[in-house]
């Protein structure tokens, strides 16, 4: 398979000319182009067919960013082929050297404003909205937990961890809903989850305090903390007996209070 990023001196060329080199070539093989510049030193070119329905085409785009080491990084995602890209690379290459050596995508390190746009649009293109803030607390306690940012082969972990975790407090949302029905009306509510027991301790009694969600950064209930706060399993909530999932609940780095959200 041809190499979906390269990396290519300027020669103290303008990184203008590989913006039109790039939409010259897509509109040469019948791609119609819309280019968008995301910052001074990154630019995002979609292309698509005008035949076919431009959101199933939303994943084809390629992302040009000037490096400050006089040298540009341009990635291919979509519907190009391996021939193609190959054909794009050559045109490239006649007015700009390969980079050698060039760093792995897992291995480069991306800036932090580049990490949460990646991440935000993966979350986005699986179907689900997100505030940016949002990806913004994670990669902040990523940093404090790890001392590092995420690699860019752990982005679909991670927004696939996302996507687990609004799941899992939907089933209890729906579960709280149902065990109240159930108390009103005295009769028996059917599992939502079928061939799976579902167990939920939800009152205080365990001694988890229950706490309202509410919108932006999450704040610790006891001690007013809003940087480290943390998920970790809730051993009193079990979404599926096998393979064994619990529920979360949030615990506070500081004081090291625990909460659910609900």
């Amino acid at each position: 398979m041809i190499e979906r990023s390269q990396s290519f001196y300027l020669n103290n060329k303008n990184c203008e000319l590989v913006q039109q080199i790039t939409e010259n070539f897509l509109q040469k093989i019948t791609y119609s182009i819309e280019t968008v510049r995301l910052g001074k030193t990154l630019l995002r070119v979609s292309y698509f067919n005008d035949k076919i329905g431009k959101e199933s085409q939303k994943t084809n785009r390629i992302t040009i960013l000037e490096e400050p080491d006089k040298r540009v990084y341009i990635q291919v995602k979509g519907k190009l082929t391996d021939g193609q890209i190959g054909e794009l690379w050559s045109q490239l290459e006649k007015n700009f050297k390969i980079h050698e050596g060039v760093e792995t995508e897992s291995e480069r390190g991306l800036p932090k404003d580049r990490i949460m746009e990646e991440i935000f649009e993966l979350i986005q293109e699986k179907g689900y909205n997100l505030e940016k803030d949002e990806v913004r607390d994670f990669i902040e306690n990523y940093l404090s937990q790890y001392g590092r940012l995420p690699k860019r082969t752990e982005f679909h972990s991670i927004a696939n961890g996302y996507i687990k975790m609004v799941n899992e407090k939907n089933i209890i949302e729906e579960l709280n809903v149902n065990l109240s029905k159930k108390d009103l009306i005295s009769e028996r509510v059917e599992p939502i989850l079928k061939k799976s027991e579902v167990s939920l301790n939800n009152n205080v009694n365990d001694g988890i305090f229950l706490v309202e969600k509410r919108s932006g950064r999450r704040k610790c209930p006891s001690c007013g903390n809003e940087g480290l706060i943390h998920e970790v399993d809730d051993k009193n909530v079990i979404l599926f007996d096998y393979p064994r999932i619990y529920g979360k609940k949030n615990c506070c780095a500081d004081c090291g209070y625990e909460w659910r959200e609900c």
